[in-house]
């Protein structure tokens, strides 16, 4: 197996400097403070954290987009695991005042929506609305497991993530994405932001948007975090943003941007040892 870095593991400090990969993990999270809109950072793997706010982010993306909506170039909501109502009254508002029409190319939706209220809000946000069926899907028997779509020079596999096992489990989703053959997969069911490089692939599963809490363990007093994805996609280059609804000290809520990038390594696979 190739090298993985940092998967469910503290990050080195030595790892900035000497990776090429990009990883997220949610031990990054604990290790290092948390990067929030206005702030500034040192140079990450890939990519440097612009001090924008969530509608500066969205304003610069939408009119880079104005005019090249297609399949090439365009922005791409990647969401999932909503459980709307059984397990959440709703998005939240702060998310529900950042998706309006107009602004997003394609939906990717990883499943669990379970909701036609929510079906119908994603339609107005976007038309082109790309669904697999999760879990708890029972009521749409015709959703595919999984699909791939293609964006410029991209390969993006889109699956719920329970027929993977174990969940998310890096080994098992190196195989999902060889056996798709795609350069990036997407995968839910964990209701956890993660997002990793691994052999040249990018997997980025984008929680869940409503946390809603999932039927996996969870250590005493975490919670999940409610989240969902924007890729700016530009040829074979993806630029992953990533919103979290976190709350303060004081309870109070506010959206966080994180911004990571992927590039499709064209570098032939080396030959396995004899």
């Amino acid at each position: 197996m190739g090298h993985h870095l940092g998967l469910r593991a503290a990050i080195s400090s030595r790892l900035p400097r000497e990776a090429s990969a990009l990883v997220i993990a949610r031990a990054w999270y604990r290790r290092l403070p948390a990067r929030l809109p206005g702030s500034t950072r040192s140079q990450s793997l890939c990519s440097r954290v612009q001090p924008l706010s969530v509608r500066s982010i969205l304003a610069v993306l939408v009119k880079t987009h104005t005019h090249h909506l297609s399949m090439t170039a365009r922005l791409v909501l990647v969401i999932g695991d909503l459980f709307i109502p059984d397990r959440a009254p709703d998005l939240p508002a702060k998310f529900r005042k950042l998706l309006t029409p107009g602004k997003i190319g394609q939906i990717l939706c990883l499943g669990n929506l379970t909701d036609r209220d929510t079906y119908d809000f994603l339609r107005q946000v976007a038309p082109d609305l790309q669904m697999v069926k999760g879990d708890y899907d029972v009521d749409s028997p015709n959703l595919p497991l999984s699909k791939v779509v293609n964006h410029g020079g991209l390969r993006i596999g889109v699956t719920h993530g329970h027929t993977i096992i174990p969940p998310g489990d890096a080994d098992a989703l190196l195989i999902a994405a060889r056996q798709m053959d795609v350069d990036i997969l997407l995968w839910g069911g964990t209701h956890r932001f993660e997002a990793f490089e691994m052999e040249g692939r990018f997997f980025v599963n984008p929680g869940s948007a409503t946390g809603a809490m999932s039927s996996g363990y969870w250590p005493d007093g975490e919670e999940p975090t409610p989240s969902f994805c924007l890729m700016d996609i530009q040829g074979d280059v993806l630029v992953l943003y990533v919103y979290q609804l976190k709350t303060d000290a004081n309870g109070v809520e506010n959206v966080s941007v994180e911004k990571v990038s992927y590039r499709k390594n064209h570098a032939p696979a080396p030959a396995p040892a004899s």
